[in-house]
């Protein structure tokens, strides 16, 4: 027992920290009409404060796409929900791509990631965003995904990075 426990008490203290994880907890609120890219982009100077309302974290997503943050971003177990607004600004729920449920006019989240991107700005300084990426789009929309270098450049540009 005792040589059990000295040869893997480094996975009994990963399974016993990774279950004491937060739960994050947010809603992206989408604007009527929106298809295509949606960038958080955390720790930027200027950016607006994190809303939150009844234990979640609310982001309005303005109909560029890209919203910055103040703060920077929270990592643990996701509780993510999206929504994007109708005529009437009634929210209705989107919901992550699944084959199983595949429907080919119906619109899905696609390709949630965290990325960071570092590099050169002005003044040889580098620059450095940790950001959220996801993708608003029929199923059809998703195949293609033939924005999303030039959303990447966008981005760059956004960030001041030097080409």
């Amino acid at each position: 027992m005792n040589i059990f426990f000295s040869k893997y008490k480094w996975y009994f203290f990963l399974v016993l920290f990774s279950s004491c994880e937060a739960t994050i907890k947010k809603d992206f609120i989408l604007p009527y009409g929106f298809r295509g890219e949606v960038a958080i982009i955390y720790e930027y100077p200027g950016g607006q404060d994190k809303t939150v309302k009844e234990g979640r974290q609310q982001f309005e997503i303005p109909d560029s796409g890209v919203i910055f943050i103040k703060s920077s971003n929270e990592f643990g177990h996701i509780d993510y929900r999206f929504f994007i607004k109708d005529k009437n600004g009634s929210l209705n729920e989107l919901y992550a791509y699944s084959f199983q449920n595949d429907e080919e006019k119906k619109l899905y989240v696609y390709n949630e990631r965290v990325e960071t991107m570092v590099c050169a700005a002005a003044n040889n300084k580098s620059a450095g965003y940790v950001y959220e990426l996801f993708t608003v789009g029929k199923q059809t929309d998703s195949i293609a995904n033939k924005n999303s270098f030039l959303f990447e450049k966008r981005l760059k540009r956004l960030f001041g990075c030097q080409e």
